[in-house]
């Protein structure tokens, strides 16, 4: 499996399915040198020994509820608050996680009426739809909500091994028995951890994911800057200006972090700027004829 082309591809900038590109899609590809390439394996690596940190304390047994508390804060603390990364390893974890678990984990488990094969009811997997799942939700909440958890679960060699079986078994689905597969992983685990004293009523959070990564990249701007950075700063730039400054070549950013925190300010100023500019030829919130879909009909 070449990473690195996955990497290339999903730098379109579009949903098209890697699956469905036709021979006659022409691309242009431009390899990463050896320096973008060995920090697309730190993040990679990076996210999967917090997967697995977070994956030891949930199967974990604790003496006391509080002691268990303890140990998930610091896990989270490696999610949200670590110390030790610079701002640049931080947005590369965060180009990695949605490249791996926001992309290619979903065009595995895509269509959405094909989760159930997944925890389907036998061996005790049936708990999870009974106990996750709520009974009235719809088809795509409980899906969105599968999602979710095998992110908790799934380490990066999982879904790469997930795709590139998927790509290459053209014959019938795979996993053949997709219930094993995922308890093998852990996805059926107690999430929590095991405790024999309950000193303390409240639980931990165990839902890391891309919100905690971004929540980390903030107190990394709030750090750099002495706490001056403002968060709807930081929030917008993710919105609205990730995917075209940052997505699939923030691998190619090699800047002190004071400048990379100008790039981030500077490209919501322009973002800003821009919406405002448009907003007169708006009328009851509405583009005007020459500027709809019929006057620049798609190609």
């Amino acid at each position: 499996m070449d990473v690195k082309r996955l990497s290339l591809l999903y730098n379109e900038k579009s949903l098209l399915s890697l699956c469905d590109v036709g021979p006659g899609v022409k691309r242009r590809l431009k390899l990463f040198r050896a320096a973008q390439t060995q920090r697309f394996y730190q993040a990679v690596t990076g996210l999967w020994v917090q997967i697995e940190a977070l994956r030891l304390m949930s199967i974990s047994r604790y003496k006391r509820a509080s002691q268990r508390n303890v140990r998930f804060e610091e896990v989270r603390d490696l999610w949200q608050d670590n110390k030790i990364r610079c701002l640049q390893e931080s947005l590369d974890m965060l180009e990695v996680y949605d490249f791996i678990y926001g992309f290619i984990l979903r065009k595995i488990l895509h269509p959405a009426d094909s989760y159930p094969s997944w925890a389907e009811q036998k061996h005790g997997a049936g708990r999870y739809l009974r106990a996750h799942v709520p009974p009235r939700a719809s088809l795509h909440e409980g899906w969105y909500k599968f999602v979710i958890d095998a992110r908790m679960c799934l380490r990066p060699s999982h879904i790469i091994e997930l795709f590139a079986l998927h790509k290459w078994n053209t014959s019938g689905s795979w996993p053949v028995n997709k219930t094993v597969y995922l308890r093998t992983t852990g996805f059926y685990d107690e999430l929590k951890g095991v405790y024999k004293i309950e000193d303390v009523g409240t639980s931990p959070d165990t839902l890391n994911g891309v919100e905690s990564i971004e929540d980390g990249i903030f107190n990394r701007l709030l750090s750099v800057t002495n706490g001056q950075f403002d968060e709807k700063t930081w929030k917008c730039y993710r919105e609205k200006c990730w995917a075209s400054d940052a997505r699939g070549s923030v691998f190619e950013w090699d800047s002190p972090e004071q400048k990379i925190i100008r790039r981030i300010s500077d490209s919501v100023k322009a973002t800003t700027e821009w919406e405002a500019s448009m907003a007169p030829i708006r009328v009851d919130g509405f583009l005007p004829a020459w500027l709809s879909s019929e006057a620049f009909p798609a190609r």
